[in-house]
């Protein structure tokens, strides 16, 4: 049985070779003196409005919030009034009984507020920097027992459940302390809100619902802010071709996507680069510096059936990675090659000798996959052995 499944990791090129001389390292009596910390970025606000309506100085902030950088795993909403305008896109669609609430990256605690005075009976809120506790203990004081302050970072789930594996550090059973198992196909039984900083996020929290740490718990909604290009990412579109990628299919097939409005990207933090570092499909991400998109984003009750399993979407998984590897890879002579002879069955599926996978939206190439699947001699192809075989290279099967 296929469990505990890693997506796969594309291999880092090794590091080149120093030619040439090398310089020396300064001696503690030369050494040059550290570098300031630059200023705050032109435009940037001098102080901000806390939940209670006292003012905040820019300099009691973390600096790698408060800064312009296109390398960020934590994005933090600090303007008081996009945080009303993000609570009243949200606050009537959060399941609030039963439901574990994990808020990313509260900051000064302005949209903790608007949760807790909303009815939300419990957060759970998640941010590493400590800086942000002297705004936030003191709201917690404010909502005795309602929020539960966890100094993680929600973003980077992917990497401490790897290490919990590596060193049995635990710091997952931490994170989702108090979260209640529930059925699939029941209510979702984490709620997640905030603001997401890029689309990995998602694809590390989806391979933890299907086969790691939160596929023991049930379903998850997420009402978060994301980038305008991520959510081209989660739109379901072929014709998008720099977007039409294994992965992002493998998210639209999983989980059900709405846009519920936008918001102002100059609220959230840190900025991006004025200037435009993205040179290939620069057009997909010009409207990342304007705009955050609010969007829901939830996993299909029925995602899950007696006929399609835990392991058989990890192998859908590599069914996509295997078949679009190059664009226009043509459907028919493809499969034929797994199982001969199944060429008549595709074109009473209206599938042509033309056909190629690229061409299919992510609903139909799951059907697809599902039809393969369904084939008697699918279970004996040396598909799956071909796939079983990735796995195991990998060292992700249990």
């Amino acid at each position: 049985m296929l469990r505990r499944c890693f997506p796969p990791k594309i291999p880092s090129r090794p590091p080149r070779p120093l030619i040439g001389p090398q310089p020396s390292r300064p001696s503690s009596e030369n050494a040059a003196e550290k570098p300031k910390a630059p200023g705050r970025p032109a435009g940037m606000p001098s102080e901000f409005t806390g939940y209670d309506g006292s003012a905040i100085s820019v300099e009691e902030l973390p600096f790698d919030v408060m800064r312009r950088t296109k390398n960020f795993t934590t994005l933090h909403l600090l303007d008081r009034d996009v945080s009303k305008a993000f609570a009243s896109l949200i606050i009537d669609k959060i399941p609030k009984e039963q439901t574990f609430i994990a808020e990313m990256n509260p900051g000064i605690g302005l949209m903790t507020q608007q949760l807790l005075d909303s009815g939300v009976s419990v957060v759970h809120g998640y941010d590493k920097f400590t800086e942000f506790m002297q705004w936030l203990h003191p709201l917690s004081k404010r909502y005795p027992g309602r929020l539960h302050l966890r100094p993680f970072n929600l973003a980077t789930i992917a990497k401490t459940d790897f290490l919990d594996g590596k060193i049995n550090s635990r710091n997952m059973d931490k994170m989702f302390e108090g979260i209640r198992p529930r059925d699939w196909r029941g209510p979702p039984a984490i709620a997640v809100i905030g603001a997401v900083p890029n689309v990995n996020f998602f694809y590390s929290f989806q391979w933890s619902l299907v086969n790691q740490y939160l596929s023991d718990y049930g379903r998850a909604v997420l009402f978060v802010a994301v980038s305008p290009s991520t959510s081209l990412a989660l739109t379901d579109d072929p014709n998008t071709k720099h977007f039409h990628k294994p992965k992002n299919i493998f998210l639209r097939t999983f989980f059900d996507f709405r846009k519920l409005g936008t918001l102002p990207r100059n609220a959230f933090y840190p900025w991006v680069p004025e200037k435009t570092w993205r040179k290939r499909f620069a057009e997909y991400y010009k409207g990342d510096s304007e705009i955050m998109d609010v969007v829901k984003i939830e996993a299909r009750a029925d995602f899950f059936t007696e006929d399609f399993t835990r392991s058989d979407a990890i192998i859908f998984y590599y069914f996509l990675s295997i078949h679009m590897k190059t664009r226009n890879t043509r459907i028919i002579p493809v499969l034929e090659k797994w199982i001969p002879g199944c060429g008549p069955r595709l074109i009473r599926e209206d599938y042509d000798i033309y056909s190629t996978f690229d061409e299919l939206n992510s609903e139909q190439l799951l059907q697809l996959f599902k039809t393969f699947k369904s084939w008697p001699e699918y279970e004996t192809s040396p598909f799956i052995n071909f796939v079983e075989t990735i796995i195991q290279s990998k060292g992700t099967e249990e």
